[in-house]
């Protein structure tokens, strides 16, 4: 009929398929073999062996074309193939069942199967058509079912919960979503009826190489992937499994299991059902620095000047996150027998820009009470509206002592 707009609509013609895939070869054959054919339109040339349209319950036999999903039995095994620095040395047993040849890195995962002509696997000029059931057809503009993570995907709740999001391609129904396969091509394992989630690992941190694993939930209910919300995919993290050490850069894969269940550290439980790595562009992970802020103390001096004895604390703020924040700084300042000087204490509201920094300068008279402030400390703390109050080493702290200006 025509192609507009990234559209082929039935009865397709040749010129149809060339516009669409922007290549000017007349035979259908090496259209197909050579042509830029989006493997995330649903309806694509496929195999099959018959000449005749295919029907729906075709397409779905053929898993919409799409071959060598990466899948585990074992979610610890997964782990340990995707954070491996070197896949290519670790022991076969730990590479995905989908991997035939085991160990061998020219495999290309979530790959899209052409076919190649012959009896077996016949180029069909209607496959451009879909099926008559549907008649919506080949789509050029659609993208992978899921993007990666924008840079502000992680958030920090007060309480210390750290939820994960990530964004879907743009979603038509021309588009073949997660939902729609199979694994492997089987009806056994309908990733519609699987449930998103993430693996994690941290990088740098106090954490040391914790690995968490979770999938998507909404209040006490698990949401298969079918289900899930119609722009994004969410996991959340409780605070008892991150809130003591987030600080630090975390590597993330989103992942599909065949089972619900709440955040765990020992991946090792879970063994024995399905799992999916979701691998964005076949072989990229997430890395994502989930600092949102850092403390530096540039200067924290108790000194003598003209008019007397101060603490001067200079604190300095830097936002790593792209969009503006409010925060507050307060200071807690103690005599040198570790007595809380709550009548010294000064605080101080401000924002910080997207990618931006800030500074506070404190400057505090303790003349009255310098004899028991030398050698005492300050404490600085920082809170971040609508984030878990930082979390360092410690509350970073100095001691008072004893200097002159130059």
């Amino acid at each position: 009929m025509a192609y507009s707009s990234g559209i082929i609509t039935a009865p397709v013609s040749i010129y149809d398929v060339q516009r669409a895939i922007h290549n000017s070869n007349a035979d259908l054959g090496r259209l197909i073999d050579q042509g830029n054919i989006n493997q995330w339109s649903k309806y694509k040339p496929v195999v099959f062996a018959t000449v005749k349209r295919l029907t729906q319950q075709q397409w779905l036999m053929t898993n919409y074309g799409i071959i060598n999903i990466p899948t585990w039995t074992r979610l610890s095994y997964m782990s340990i193939f995707l954070f491996s620095p070197d896949r290519g040395s670790l022991q076969n047993i730990y590479w995905p069942e989908c991997d035939v040849g085991s160990g061998s890195l020219s495999l290309e995962y979530w790959a899209y199967q052409r076919p190649t002509g012959g009896v077996a696997s016949p180029f069909r000029l209607t496959d451009f058509n879909g099926p008559a059931e549907d008649n919506y057809g080949y789509y050029h503009l659609a993208e992978q079912p899921i993007g990666p993570m924008p840079s502000n995907a992680i958030t920090i709740e007060p309480t210390g919960n750290m939820h994960m999001r990530f964004s879907y391609g743009r979603q038509t129904v021309r588009t073949l979503k997660l939902s729609d396969l199979t694994w492997p091509g089987s009806t056994g394992y309908d990733i519609g009826e699987m449930y998103f989630g993430i693996i994690m690992r941290q990088l740098t941190g106090t954490l040391n190489h914790r690995t968490v694993a979770a999938v998507m939930k909404i209040g006490d209910d698990f949401i298969k992937m079918k289900d899930a919300a119609a722009h994004e995919f969410r996991v959340t993290v409780p605070a008892d499994y991150v809130e003591a050490g987030y600080a630090g850069t975390w590597q993330i894969f989103p992942i599909i299991s065949s089972v619900p269940f709440d955040p765990t550290s020992d991946l090792a439980t879970l063994d024995g059902n399905k799992f999916i790595a979701v691998l964005p562009d076949h072989t990229q992970a997430i890395n994502v620095g989930i600092n949102y802020a850092q403390i530096i103390i540039t200067d924290a001096i108790g000194y003598r000047n003209s008019d007397g004895r101060n603490a001067n604390i200079i604190v300095s703020l830097s936002n790593t996150e792209d969009i503006l924040r409010n925060y507050r700084v307060s200071i807690e300042m103690y005599d040198k027998y570790g007595t809380h000087q709550t009548t010294y204490d000064r605080s101080r509201t401000g924002q910080i820009a997207a990618s931006g920094s800030a500074t506070e300068n404190f400057t505090i008279d303790i003349r009255q009470a310098w004899a028991s402030f030398q050698g005492g400390t300050f404490i600085v703390r920082v809170t971040i509206t609508d984030t878990l109050k930082f979390k360092l080493d410690s509350d970073a702290s100095g001691t008072i002592t004893d200097q002159t200006p130059q």
